[in-house]
């Protein structure tokens, strides 16, 4: 991937989106069906002019965290997707991004693979019942809190995917 250093001249965004159109073609080999390149781009370029610290990143990790996008299938929108977070690497003593994922967009990952039907994710809160166990047959059971009042402060978080062929983990 060319990663070549932020040009002053053409401004920040110009930059990367220079940088995201020279690298077109290595970023669509790794693009799933159902995102196309341009929305990646379009979806990109938001999200670094959202945030604009990412545009102070090293450029090779400003490809790599698209890239990411790419190979995962996700848009770097934050909820329902991917977030690019900006963060100092000390030892490379320069601005790099993060590339990270976020539950939804764990989900909607697990739905476009074409196996997984829909998933689930509940807290679970002090007030409730609660139990599971692990082993050759996992198992949960949680009943939501149904008296009067605060149902408590959450003490769990789960998520279950409901598989086509009727199965849930």
């Amino acid at each position: 991937m060319t990663t070549e250093a932020p040009n002053k001249a053409i401004g920040p965004v110009a930059t990367v989106q220079k940088l995201l159109e020279d690298n077109k073609r290595q970023i669509a080999l790794a693009l799933p069906n159902h995102l196309t390149m341009d929305r990646l781009i379009r979806t990109s370029l938001t999200a670094f002019q959202r945030n604009p610290k990412l545009l102070e990143c090293h450029p090779a990790t400003l490809g790599g965290a698209v890239m990411m996008c790419a190979i995962w299938g996700v848009e770097p929108i934050g909820p329902g997707g991917a977030w690019l977070v900006p963060f100092r690497n000390t030892k490379k003593n320069r601005m790099e991004v993060q590339f990270i994922v976020d539950y939804r967009g764990l989900a909607n990952i697990a739905r476009n693979s074409g196996e997984v039907k829909k998933v689930e994710w509940h807290e679970v809160h002090s007030k409730d019942r609660f139990a599971y166990s692990y082993g050759t047959e996992p198992k949960i059971d949680h009943v939501p809190y149904q008296g009067e009042g605060d149902a408590g402060s959450v003490t769990h978080v789960y998520a279950v995917g409901f598989y086509k062929d009727g199965t849930a983990h």
